[in-house]
């Protein structure tokens, strides 16, 4: 295998407006930099390597990995913010388990990395004279990156795996585009938001891509302007078109009310209700248009009993169920079929520490035990599937019986 080698550059002297030769990135002592150097950005020309060594970096993936390189302008939508961009090129995988990689060349100059659907990456963050950035500094955090780049977004190599239940969907639906939102440890995966494309195979191997998140606040408590953004770039990934939206991701603070700070309130609604409202305005009139499509919110069983504690998170499920509701009455006519899923006590590698609460908690059910990942895939599959076809609007508890019997 290719061994990627950094190219060099010469090292340009670089001056104030006094003459005297600017000693970037060890510029100033323990007091700090002066408070004028946060609004200036004396020589942003320092940073041009950075174009160099994305090319090689570029040239080196292309050369070693099973990728396809393409240069459009047209890939510019895949960033979630929108720079003054040279050029774009996007490396996509032929590797089912890998998303493409989208490199920015700014006119900064700089360079901006899109992996996945909402990751960017941005080299420098930033340029003041006062954050004292060497173009060496952002060269070596690139380098740093580069391992992981071939190892997970390009190859797929490094990429765990969903969930058996995850894959089973994924795999029964081969043929849908599917854009699954979640966080890994509340139904379908663990800890992570994940963001699962699955599209018609573009070529022999190829089947679905999935996108590796790290907090649903992040990514889905940004603005409206930033989902609308985020289910474009979507749609782009699949083809053109959306036929499977779940909602799954979710934030939980198991607090009392009093003692639920303000920003975690405001990422709850935003996480919890904005961000699906948002998405299902973006992505149904599509859906509708061709006639055809399946979207499935994941609520809770806890959204329909009264609980001493999380009471906004409860109100935020519930508010999902009627949302679920509403749109199957809204797009139900127009041949987008509308569901949800509420989800028993689950037991997920994310909330093993509380697995004695969760057996207590399930031990008087029906089902005498607790809600596996698997369990809720099976309902999101069934919802998403024709084998529903005349289902729309419901909530689908997959919850062991504990909403709707008590044995003890």
């Amino acid at each position: 295998m290719p061994t990627y080698v950094r190219p060099g550059w010469p090292d340009p002297v670089l001056r104030d407006r006094a003459g005297i030769v600017i000693d970037y990135g060890s510029r100033w002592n323990e007091s700090g930099p002066p408070a004028d150097t946060y609004s200036i950005d004396s020589h942003p020309e320092r940073f041009a390597p950075l174009h160099l060594v994305a090319d090689a970096l570029i040239e080196h993936l292309v050369q070693t990995y099973d990728v396809k390189a393409s240069r459009d302008a047209l890939h510019a939508r895949d960033f979630l913010r929108h720079p003054d961009l040279e050029r774009v090129t996007r490396l996509t995988p032929n590797h089912w388990a890998a998303a493409p990689l989208t490199f920015g060349f700014t006119t900064y100059p700089g360079l901006i990395l899109h992996a996945g659907l909402v990751h960017d990456f941005t080299y420098p963050t930033c340029g003041c004279d006062a954050c004292d950035e060497t173009a060496v500094g952002q060269v070596e955090l690139l380098d740093l990156a580069a391992p992981i780049l071939r190892r997970r977004p390009v190859t797929g190599e490094a990429v765990q795996r969903p969930d058996p239940g995850l894959l089973r969907l994924l795999d029964t639906l081969e043929h849908v585009p599917v854009l699954l939102l979640g966080r890994r440890g509340n139904v379908l995966a663990r800890n992570q938001l994940l963001q699962a494309v699955l599209g018609r195979p573009v070529e022999p191997g190829t089947s679905f891509i999935r996108y590796m998140l790290q907090d649903p606040r992040a990514h889905l408590a940004g603005t409206y302007r930033q989902l609308r953004e985020f289910a474009a770039s979507a749609t782009d990934a699949v083809g053109g078109h959306v036929d499977v939206l779940v909602n799954n991701a979710g934030i939980y603070p198991a607090t009392l009310t009093e003692d639920l700070p303000d920003d975690e309130l405001d990422a709850m609604l935003a996480v919890n209700v904005r961000a699906p409202h948002v998405l299902v305005g973006a992505l149904a009139p599509a859906m509708a248009e061709r006639g055809s499509g399946a979207i499935v919110n994941i609520g809770s069983w806890m959204a329909r009993i009264g609980s001493p504690f999380a009471a906004m998170y409860t109100a935020t499920k519930a508010a999902d169920e009627q949302l679920t509701r509403a749109w199957a009455a809204e797009y139900g006519p127009r041949g987008v079929r509308v569901n949800a899923v509420a989800p028993g006590a689950t037991l997920t590698p994310g909330n093993e520490a509380a697995r004695s609460v969760l057996d207590a908690m399930t031990a008087t059910t029906p089902a005498g035990k607790v809600i596996a990942p698997q369990d809720i895939a099976n309902g999101v599959l069934f919802l998403a599937s024709d084998d529903a076809a005349m289902i729309h609007g419901i909530t689908l508890y997959v919850d062991g019986g504990i909403t709707t019997t008590r044995l003890a």
